[in-house]
């Protein structure tokens, strides 16, 4: 039996029990609350060391949940679990909540665990945890749209039907340097960032730079 407490929240019981199930295959402690209110109830009450919300809920979204969780619990680790029609919604304010995760929905059994289990063994070492950062994972997503667009096809590979990669011809030469475009996307990262930090620099020069990492 795991020592960690999870708190899961969300106003659906079928999604309550699956990732309850899910969790419960690696011993955790799990407590289910139908919406923030109830969740509050339970944080009050017992040490929770993480909570896992939805963040569509009625009267209390998870992004309220979050907020108040992390001004009264600032030590209870915080993952928010959004569909993709409230994804805008959630990225506009998940620098002001201060989320440790964000999983998109249809998330899976590996990617819940996978994720509590690196939160809790972060916590564990007594290593500060990063923030979500809204603004480096924009600048990457930008970046990569910005390799498609000069490099069609770059994300995708051709396989047979065992799964084995197939190369043409005409690709085999940029193999001889298999590292170029791993090169070239490194420095397009690296040049994005540096013009978005110079543009908020210049823009507010007085603000103080986020501290979170994605």
């Amino acid at each position: 039996m795991s020592e960690y407490t999870i708190l899961v929240v969300d106003d659906e019981r079928w999604i309550r029990m699956n990732l309850k199930r899910i969790l419960d295959t690696e011993g955790y402690s799990v407590q289910l609350a139908d919406c923030g209110q109830a969740a509050l109830a339970i944080l009050g009450e017992r040490k929770i060391d993480l909570i896992l919300s939805d963040q569509r809920m009625p009267r209390m979204s998870g992004l309220d949940l979050l907020e108040k969780a992390r001004d009264d619990y600032p030590d209870t680790l915080r993952v928010m679990l959004t569909g993709f029609a409230d994804l805008q919604l959630a990225l506009d304010a998940i620098n002001r909540v201060e989320i440790h995760r964000l999983l998109l929905k249809p998330y899976s059994k590996q990617q819940i665990l996978s994720t509590v289990k690196d939160l809790l063994e972060l916590r564990s070492t007594g290593a500060d945890i990063p923030f979500v950062d809204l603004n480096k994972s924009r600048i990457k997503k930008q970046a990569l749209d910005d390799l498609q667009k000069d490099h069609p096809g770059i994300d995708h590979v051709q396989r047979d039907r065992v799964g084995r990669i197939v190369i043409s011809d005409e690709d085999f030469d940029d193999l001889k340097n298999p590292f170029s475009e791993l090169t070239d996307l490194k420095d397009l990262l690296e040049s994005s960032e540096r013009k978005s930090e110079e543009g908020t620099h210049a823009s507010a020069p007085e603000k103080k730079s986020a501290k979170n990492f994605f």
